[in-house]
């Protein structure tokens, strides 16, 4: 069986032309404070081009968040005990019409070690909400990147937000998975739209293609509309 592309129903929700290359950000930090125990690092970057830079660095449960994106790790605001605190801050974009608010910061961990998870409002011409989820690594150099308001595109997914499902023939069935976002696993970027943002009644719709009944006729498609938000 195959599944044909995601059909656009998002009305509003159109990608750039083209989407900055997060392998060719600059990783390095220009002052960090003196920690007391091993760091973890990641990146966050804003806009189309990824201008903004803002470093998250954890210390322990010590969190130091380079608020302005100048590189320096050490002002005295920029330094926050707990994750709760960092929250209803806002950053700005040098277009000086857009403006990116943390709503919330916390973290999670899995098989793999700890990862970020960070709601972001971004405040502008458009006004919507992200949120990201990125691994959290010991060295600035190989810093994982989450990208906001940068390109965003809607495709369908597995269970893990990673890949076009794989369906096959039987009696099991099959979830698929809808999403507008920014994705480059190359550099741990996943960065998602909130579904509740969109109207009640707009849904996602997959085509499903399959093998003809008999050989020679035509395959038989079938629309199936994603009604259920997560």
């Amino acid at each position: 069986m195959r599944v044909a592309p995601l059909l656009l129903l998002f009305g509003l929700w159109t990608a750039p032309a083209a989407g900055a290359d997060l392998s060719k950000i600059d990783r390095t930090i220009a002052k960090e404070p003196v920690y007391k125990t091993k760091p973890q690092y990641c990146l966050l970057v804003f806009g189309r081009e990824a201008r903004v830079r803002v470093w998250v660095v954890f210390d322990g449960d010590t969190v130091y968040l380079d608020r302005n994106g100048d590189g320096d790790l050490t002002a005295k605001n920029e330094r926050f005990e707990q994750t709760e605190q960092c929250k209803d801050i806002e950053i700005a974009d040098p277009d000086g019409q857009t403006r990116y608010a943390i709503r919330s910061l916390g973290t999670d961990t899995n098989g793999k070690g700890r990862n970020l998870t960070v709601w972001i409002v971004i405040k502008g011409p458009l006004t919507y909400s992200q949120l990201c989820s990125v691994e959290l690594v010991d060295h600035p150099s190989g810093a994982r990147v989450a990208h906001f308001h940068g390109r965003l595109t809607a495709r369908l997914q597995n269970r893990e937000g990673t890949s076009m499902p794989q369906l096959a023939h039987g009696d099991k069935p099959w979830e698929l998975y809808a999403s507008i976002d920014t994705l480059d696993p190359a550099n741990g970027c996943y960065v998602v739209i909130y579904s509740n943002q969109f109207r009640a009644d707009i849904h996602p719709v997959a085509e499903v293609q399959f093998p003809p009944k008999r050989p020679g006729e035509k395959p038989i498609l079938r629309r199936y509309l994603l009604k259920q938000r997560c």
